[in-house]
C-alpha cells in the first residue's frame, strides 16, 4: 500500500486541534464519549424473481430489487431478462419488501439505455418498472460494456432528469471501483448526470472482484475497500460538488461476501466487521451486499459460488455483521 503524502508541520498542527480534525482528515472526528455512534444503513441486493429466506436478515433499511433490464434488444423492461416487468408474482414480492429500490442494469443483460432509441422511450421504460414495483427509488448499476457507452449515458441522464422533474425520484448510481478510485468512464458518467441536472442522492461503489489488476492480493479485502472508499470520497467532492461530510454520507459500499469472482479474493466475516467499523468511523451512508441469497455456506455438492459464499459461516452472518450486529454462534 502506498505511503500517504507528507504533511507540512503547520497542517499537522492544525489537524491536532479537535475542532479542525474533520476538515484535515477529510472525515468526521470520532464521536465524543457518550455521543451516539453513527448508524450505517444496510440494504442488500435481492432477486426480483425468487424470494430467499435470507432476504430480511438483519432487518434491512432498504431492499435493492435486481435487476430490471431490456428484453433482448427491445426497449421493454423485464426482470432478470426473463420475467415480464408487470408479473403479478414479482409485484407481490416487491410489495413485501419495503422500502424497495429498483436496480436497473447489472453485469448481465442489456441496460435499458442501450436498447431504447429515444429519451421518451427510455423514460417510459424506467417509469414502467418503477410503477410495477410501486416505488420512486431507482438504482442505476452501470458496469461492463455499458460503462463505455457514451450515447447510452446521454440518453439515461436526460431521461432520469425528466423523471425527476415529474416525480421525487431518489437516484442511486452503482459503479465499479478500484482501490485507486473510480476509473475514467465512471467519472465521465457522473459528470454527465450532473450536467443534465440529475440529483444524485447516492453513489454506490462495488468493492469487489478487482481481478487481474491485483493477481497476488494477500491483504484483507476490507483494506482494499477502505482505500477505494477514501479515493472515491475525494473524487465525488470534485465531480459532484459535495462537501466532505456530504460525500461520506452519500457514499455506499457494496461487498461480495466470501469468495469473489476471482478465487484469490475472499471477503471474510472479519472483513465484514472491519468494514462496518470503518463505515461508522467516517460517517458512511450505507453498506450493501451481493446478494442476500448468497449469504450462506455452500453445501458439499455445490461447486458454484453464485448462490453461496464458499466460506465457513452460519446463514445470514454477513448481513448481521454489515448491519452492525454479530455473527451467529
Amino acid at each position: 500500500m502506498p505511503l500517504p503524502p507528507r504533511r507540512s508541520p503547520l497542517l499537522a498542527l492544525a489537524c491536532a486541534l479537535p475542532l479542525l480534525l474533520a476538515g484535515c482528515a477529510g472525515e468526521p472526528a470520532d464521536a465524543a464519549d457518550g455521543a451516539p455512534a453513527h448508524r450505517v444503513g444496510f440494504a442488500p441486493y435481492v432477486s426480483a424473481e425468487s424470494a430467499s429466506a435470507l432476504d430480511a436478515t438483519a432487518h434491512p433499511d432498504e431492499y435493492r430489487l435486481a435487476f430490471a433490464v431490456a428484453d433482448g434488444g427491445r426497449c421493454v423492461p423485464v426482470w432478470g431478462g426473463t420475467e415480464p416487468v408487470d408479473d403479478p408474482a414479482v409485484a407481490r414480492r416487491a410489495a413485501g419488501l419495503r422500502p424497495v429500490r429498483v436496480s436497473f442494469g447489472g453485469e448481465a443483460g442489456t441496460e435499458l439505455a442501450r436498447a431504447c432509441g429515444s429519451v421518451d422511450e427510455l423514460a417510459a421504460a424506467y417509469r414502467r418498472a418503477l410503477d410495477a414495483a410501486g416505488t420512486d427509488r431507482a438504482d442505476f448499476d452501470i458496469e461492463g460494456g455499458t460503462l463505455g457507452d457514451e450515447a447510452a449515458h446521454a440518453r439515461r441522464a436526460e431521461a432520469v432528469a425528466r423523471l425527476q422533474a415529474d416525480t421525487d425520484l431518489d437516484v442511486s448510481v452503482t459503479l465499479p471501483v478500484m482501490p485507486e478510485g473510480l476509473e475514467a468512464d465512471a467519472r465521465e458518467l457522473l459528470r454527465g448526470l450532473r450536467a443534465a441536472g440529475v440529483r444524485v442522492g447516492e453513489v454506490n461503489i462495488m468493492t469487489m472482484s478487482y481481478g487481474s489488476a491485483y493477481p497476488d492480493a494477500k491483504g484483507p479485502m476490507s483494506a482494499y475497500g477502505e482505500r477505494a472508499a477514501r479515493a472515491a470520497h475525494g473524487q465525488l467532492r470534485e465531480l459532484l460538488g459535495w462537501s466532505s461530510r456530504t460525500a461520506w454520507k452519500r457514499l455506499r459500499l457494496t461487498v461480495m461476501p466470501g469468495v469473489n469472482d476471482v478465487p484469490h479474493e475472499t471477503f471474510t466475516r472479519a472483513d465484514a466487521r472491519r468494514t462496518h467499523e470503518f463505515a461508522v468511523r467516517v460517517g458512511l451512508g450505507g453498506l450493501s451486499q451481493w446478494a442476500s441469497f448468497r449469504d450462506r455456506p455452500c453445501a458439499p455438492d455445490e461447486s458454484s459460488r453464485e448462490r453461496c459464499t464458499g466460506v465457513a459461516q452460519k446463514k445470514g452472518d454477513f448481513a448481521r455483521l454489515l448491519a452492525g450486529g454479530g455473527a451467529a454462534d
